[in-house]
């Protein structure tokens, strides 16, 4: 069994209850599939697609940036 002593800590008790942190998740992303969808949008040019058939009902003198923007 792995020694997981080095990657815990523990933190102030909560209501009497202990408190522990374990930082052995090893490395993690949460936008990883956002990186997918934004080389799919590249090749395919969907949200551009979608953009041109979605009306942008705002008035023109009251925004600061299009409906969709720039990079």
């Amino acid at each position: 069994m792995a020694d997981r002593t080095r990657n815990k800590t523990s933190l102030k008790r909560l209501r009497n209850q202990a408190v522990q942190a374990q930082f052995d998740g090893g490395t993690l992303t949460s936008d990883g599939g956002l990186l997918l969808l934004r080389e799919m949008d590249q090749r395919l040019r969907l949200i551009e697609s979608i953009d041109s058939v979605i009306p942008d009902p705002r008035d023109l003198r009251y925004i600061e940036h299009q409906q969709r923007r720039s990079k």
